[in-house]
């Protein structure tokens, strides 16, 4: 009992578990050459769900009599965070990384790569409102004023005052389709 191996994934499956109590994910596991494939369980951290791809290797632990766990999984990707920090990923069968999740040790969060930032919607969306009724205000008021038609040149009649020919519109503008539900920040 406590006897340790390190395999390599060579598939898996949802099936029951050893108690047939539960499902779980069942990994078919190859040890010393290919015709030694088991089939392991593979326990996982509380609120985590992971696949592992073919190739990846793993750590087994014998907990008794024909019961054997996978504890730890590696994808034997080259690890890249540096102290303090975790990353999250999927990657396909070639070992690219697809989506990513990481957690940086100054308390920030990178999703899929820190190419841009998330914005705090309600804040921009303030901020946008406000900029469009000053917008829309400034609209009103040239829509509003009044220009002299003729020119008062020395002698002749005064000019006519008229209302503008050319009138500006309200804008349409509105940001709330740009606004993600599913993506919370403080």
């Amino acid at each position: 009992m406590g006897i340790v191996a390190i395999g390599t994934v060579r598939g898996s499956e949802i099936a029951e578990n050893k108690d047939a109590d539960e499902k779980s994910r069942l990994l078919q596991v190859e040890f010393t050459n290919a015709d030694d494939l088991q089939t392991i369980e593979q326990l996982g951290a509380t609120g985590e769900d992971s696949n592992p791809q073919p190739g990846a290797r793993v750590i087994v632990i014998d907990l008794g009599p024909s019961y054997r766990v996978a504890v730890a999984l590696s994808d034997e990707l080259e690890p890249e965070v540096k102290a303090g920090e975790k990353e999250i990923y999927s990657y396909d069968g070639a070992g690219a990384k697809l989506a990513t999740i990481k957690l940086l040790s100054d308390s920030s969060i990178e999703l899929n790569g820190d190419a841009d930032n998330a914005v705090a919607f309600a804040g921009l969306k303030t901020a946008f409102d406000q900029l469009k009724s000053d917008f829309d205000s400034l609209v009103s008021a040239y829509n509003a004023h009044v220009h002299a038609t003729t020119a008062t040149v020395s002698t002749g009649s005064p000019g006519v005052l008229s209302a503008t020919v050319s009138t500006g519109s309200p804008t349409t503008a509105d940001i709330d389709p740009a606004k993600i539900d599913s993506i919370k920040v403080p």
